[in-house]
């Protein structure tokens, strides 16, 4: 939420004033819900350990920006919401461990709210994602009409798409729709995989053949 935002801005007044405006909006996305806490990055993660090109079109995170997601934080934790970080995780980690954990109580419901599709694969009968760009809520239903795929499989749709978000490479010649009906037909990478290790494999040519090797 608070980085778009902090990019949406056009002027450094408007900078300036960013923090009551994440305040604002997190107030409002908390209406007529009963428990509600915000997650935060800690900064550089274990994923940039794994891949140092992670993220790295983006530039590092001004002084100023970090300042106000600070004043955002500390006011929120004022207001009363939990403010949740880890270090060496990103908020999406935070996200979805807590989501994790409140499942398991009988009868509970999670709403994500969060614009990253890596989400939608936590999307279940008792998990919606709402996204922040438009306010779209995505049960299993319409994450399957968004992205032709079941939310277990998200994860593995975006290794084979990429997601230029994150910097991060898919499968050269495979977009979206390939990616879609590959995993449709085998279920996951793992099943992909071992298909074509008994040969060759119906839909994948030579060329996409040698880009998932």
């Amino acid at each position: 939420l608070a980085r778009p935002m902090w990019e949406a801005c056009k002027t450094s007044e408007e900078r300036s004033g960013l923090a009551n405006q994440i305040v604002a909006r997190v107030h409002s996305l908390a209406m007529q819900h009963p428990h509600a806490a915000v997650c935060m990055d800690s900064g550089r993660t274990f994923r940039h350990d794994l891949d140092p090109d992670y993220k790295g079109q983006r530039p590092e995170a001004e002084a100023a920006m970090r300042h106000q997601f600070t004043a955002a934080a500390e006011q929120l934790a004022t207001d009363g919401f939990p403010v949740w970080t880890a270090t060496g995780f990103e908020a999406d980690d935070i996200i979805a461990t807590a989501t994790r954990l409140a499942l398991d109580i009988e009868d509970t419901s999670v709403l994500i709210a969060s614009s990253d599709k890596d989400l939608l694969s936590l999307v279940s009968d008792r998990v919606t994602a709402k996204s922040l760009r438009n306010g779209t809520m995505l049960d299993p239903i319409g994450v399957k009409e968004k992205l032709k795929i079941e939310p277990r499989q998200v994860i593995d749709y975006l290794c084979l798409v990429g997601d230029a978000s994150d910097n991060v490479k898919g499968a050269n010649g495979i977009g979206a729709v390939t990616a879609a009906k590959l995993l449709g037909e085998h279920g996951d990478l793992t099943a992909i995989y071992a298909a074509m290790a008994q040969g060759v494999v119906k839909g994948i040519t030579p060329a996409m053949r040698t880009s998932l090797t």
